[in-house]
C-alpha cells in the first residue's frame, strides 16, 4: 500500500549535528560474550549489538541458531569486520540494536529534523544493492520509529528502509522529519548487508551509524508560503524560499525547511495537512506561483503538502504553484509528496536516487513532473523508488529532453476512466531503464499511461509484454491554421486541451482559459514549437461544457470556442 509518508534526502554535514539526544555507534570495540544459541560458546561482537542471520532472509524472522558469529577489529582498530567464513554467504546478515527501550539514545526529539549517517562496505564494491532481496532492500538501514496513536493509549510504528542504492559509495546518507506529537521512540535500528552472488569477499565491514538531530539554528519548520502580489499587469509572482517562508522559528534563513504539520487533526493519511502558497494580499485572480528552492533542502513532516491556495473568492480554483528543483544538494533526493492540480514540480536535469524503495512522488488532478528543454533526469536508480500517477496525473518532457525512470511508475487511478498522461513534446525522450516496472494498482481500473506523441519517442523495450500493454500511444493529427488563427482539436476535446496556431514563434507563449460565462478559470504558460505546429494544455480538471481558450501571439491574442467531454 502506498504510504503519504514525507521525506527528502540530505548530505551528511557533521558541522550540523547535536551532541545530545542521538542515537550513536562508532564500530571499534568488541566484547565476549556466550552465544545466543549455545552458552559453552563465546562470541566476539559489539556492545548493545547483536550480528545475526535468519532462516527466511528477513530482520525480523526466526534466528539461524547454527550459527554462532564473531567479529574482529581492522588491523588498525578503526572499524570491525565480519569475517564470510563466519556466516552464510548467500544470506544476509543483520546488525540490530539491543539496547533497552527505555534507553535515552532511543529517545527522538519531535517536531525535528534528523539526519542518518552509516559506513558498511566490502572491498571490491561486492555488497548487493536495490530492492530485490527480502524485506524490499538488499543493503542498508532499516529503522523503526514508534510514536503514540490518535488517542493516547497505545502505540503506532512506522517502520522504513533506508536502502543503500549505489556500488559508488559506501555511506548511506539520509534525513527525515518526525511527527509533530510526544513520546517518540526509536523502536528499532537495524543494518543490513547482502553480498552479490558468488562474491569473492573476505569481510563484511562497518565502521559507524550515526543517527543525530540537527542543531535548532540549522533548520526552519515552514508554516505557510506567502509571497508579494505581482507586479501590475502581470499573472505571475517569482521568490526565492527565504523570501515566502512563514515561519515562527528564531532563524528563518536555513538551508533546511521543515514543511510543517500544524493542522488541528492527529496526523494521517485522510485528510492530509496542506501548506499552501498565497499573496499578500490575496488575489481575486488566479496566478502562477514560481517558487525556486535554489541550493536549499526540503523535508516534509509525515502527511504533510505543498499546494498552491484558493483564488481569494472562489471555493474551487486555486493558484498554481511550481516548485522549481535546478540543483539536488547530495545527488540524492528522497521524498514521499502528493501533489495536485495546482503543484508542478519543475526539473533542470539530475538525478533522483532513493533511498526507500516506497518512497515517491505522487501527482494527481493534473499535478505535473515538469522537466525542462534540454534537461536530462534519472528517476530512480537499480529499482529503488516510486513514481506514482492518480488520475490526470502527468509527466511533461518540454522539447529535447530527456527522462529515465530506474524505478517503478505505479498507476494508482481506482476507478473507470482514470488513466495518467505523459506529454512527449519535439525531440523528447522517455526512456524505462533495466530495473523499471510500470504497475497498475487497482487491475479492475483498466488504468493506462496515455502517452501523447508530440514529436518526441517512448523507449520501453526493457518492459515486459505486459507491462507495454498498459501504455497508450496516441499520433495526434494536427491539422492546416491559417496565419493569425488557432484550432482546438479533436473538438470536441476530451481528457487533454490540444491546439494548433498558424504564426506562433518559437519560445514562451501565456494562454487563458474562460468558461461560457467569461471567467478565467485556468492560466499558465507553455514552451512552442514551430515546427510542431500543435501544443498540449496540462489536464485542468474542468467539467464539460464550452469553453475558449486565447493564446498571446505576436500580434496580438488568437482564440477558439470548443466543446470538452470530460472523461470522468
Amino acid at each position: 500500500m502506498i504510504r503519504y509518508l514525507f521525506y527528502l534526502l540530505f548530505f551528511f554535514s557533521g558541522s550540523y549535528l547535536c551532541a545530545q539526544n542521538g542515537f550513536y555507534a562508532q564500530f571499534n570495540i568488541l566484547e565476549e560474550r556466550p552465544c545466543a544459541f549455545d552458552v559453552s560458546t563465546l562470541v566476539t561482537q559489539p556492545p548493545d549489538w547483536l550480528i545475526y542471520q535468519t532462516t527466511n532472509d528477513r530482520w525480523d524472522g526466526p534466528l539461524d541458531s547454527s550459527r554462532c558469529i564473531s567479529a574482529q577489529l581492522s588491523p588498525n582498530g578503526n572499524f570491525i569486520q565480519i569475517p564470510v567464513d563466519e556466516i552464510d554467504p548467500t544470506k544476509p546478515v543483520f546488525v540490530r540494536s539491543t539496547l533497552p527501550p527505555a534507553d535515552p539514545s532511543r529517545i527522538a526529539l519531535s517536531d525535528w529534523a534528523y539526519n542518518i549517517n552509516n559506513n558498511i562496505w566490502a572491498s571490491g564494491n561486492l555488497l548487493q544493492y536495490g530492492v530485490n532481496c527480502p524485506d524490499g532492500f538488499c543493503t542498508g538501514v532499516l529503522l523503526a520509529l514508534a510514536y503514540p496513536n490518535e488517542a493516547g493509549d497505545s502505540t503506532l510504528v512506522r517502520t522504513d528502509v533506508l536502502t543503500q542504492d549505489s556500488s559508488e559509495l559506501n555511506s548511506g546518507f539520509y534525513c527525515f522529519a518526525t511527527e509533530n506529537l510526544p513520546g517518540l521512540r526509536f523502536e528499532e535500528v537495524v543494518l543490513k548487508a547482502t553480498l552479490r552472488p558468488n562474491a569473492s569477499a573476505v569481510n563484511i565491514n562497518l565502521s559507524y551509524l550515526s543517527l543525530a538531530p540537527y542543531e535548532g539554528s540549522a533548520f526552519s519548520r515552514v508554516e505557510s508560503l506567502v509571497f508579494p502580489p505581482p507586479a501590475a499587469g502581470s499573472s505571475s509572482v517569482s521568490a526565492g524560499m527565504w523570501e515566502v517562508a512563514q515561519t515562527q522559528d528564531p532563524f528563518p534563513f536555513s538551508d533546511v525547511w521543515v514543511f510543517a504539520h500544524r493542522g488541528d487533526t492527529y496526523p494521517g493519511a485522510s485528510p492530509i495537512h496542506y501548506i499552501e502558497a498565497n499573496t499578500s494580499p490575496p488575489s481575486s485572480t488566479p496566478l502562477i506561483l514560481d517558487l525556486f528552492t535554489d541550493y536549499s533542502t526540503l523535508l516534509f513532516q509525515p502527511y504533510t503538502a505543498v499546494r498552491g491556495a484558493l483564488v481569494e473568492g472562489s471555493d474551487e480554483l486555486r493558484h498554481q504553484l511550481n516548485i522549481h528543483i535546478d540543483y539536488v544538494s547530495c545527488g540524492l533526493f528522497v521524498i514521499d509528496l502528493m501533489t495536485d492540480g495546482g503543484t508542478h514540480l519543475i526539473f533542470s536535469g539530475g538525478e533522483i536516487g532513493f533511498a526507500n524503495h516506497t518512497s515517491c512522488f505522487m501527482f494527481e488532478g493534473g499535478g505535473t513532473l515538469h522537466l525542462k528543454a534540454k534537461g536530462h533526469l534519472l528517476y530512480g536508480r537499480n529499482g529503488v523508488g516510486l513514481l506514482g500517477l492518480f488520475n490526470r496525473g502527468a509527466i511533461l518532457l518540454e522539447p529535447h529532453s530527456t527522462l529515465l525512470i530506474d524505478s517503478e511508475l505505479a498507476l494508482l487511478g481506482q476507478g473507470p476512466y482514470q488513466h495518467g498522461y505523459v506529454d512527449l513534446q519535439p525531440g523528447s525522450k522517455l526512456i524505462f531503464g533495466k530495473q523499471s516496472r510500470l504497475k497498475r494498482q487497482v487491475e479492475e481500473s483498466g488504468m493506462k499511461l496515455k502517452v501523447y506523441m508530440n514529436g518526441g519517442s517512448l523507449d520501453d523495450s526493457e518492459l515486459s509484454a505486459e507491462e507495454r500493454a498498459l501504455i497508450e500511444r496516441i499520433y495526434p493529427h494536427t491539422p492546416d491554421v491559417p496565419a493569425g488563427q488557432m484550432r482546438v482539436f479533436p473538438n470536441p476535446a476530451q481528457d487533454y486541451i490540444q491546439f494548433s496556431s498558424g504564426d506562433l514563434p518559437d519560445g514562451p507563449a501565456d494562454w487563458l482559459l474562460y468558461n461560457a460565462l467569461g471567467k478565467t478559470i485556468g492560466q499558465g504558460q507553455l514552451l512552442w514549437s514551430a515546427t510542431a505546429g500543435r501544443a498540449t494544455l496540462p489536464p485542468l480538471g474542468i467539467p464539460s461544457g464550452w469553453y475558449v481558450l486565447t493564446v498571446q501571439g505576436p500580434d496580438g491574442p488568437v482564440a477558439e470556442r470548443f466543446f470538452y467531454q470530460s472523461g470522468r
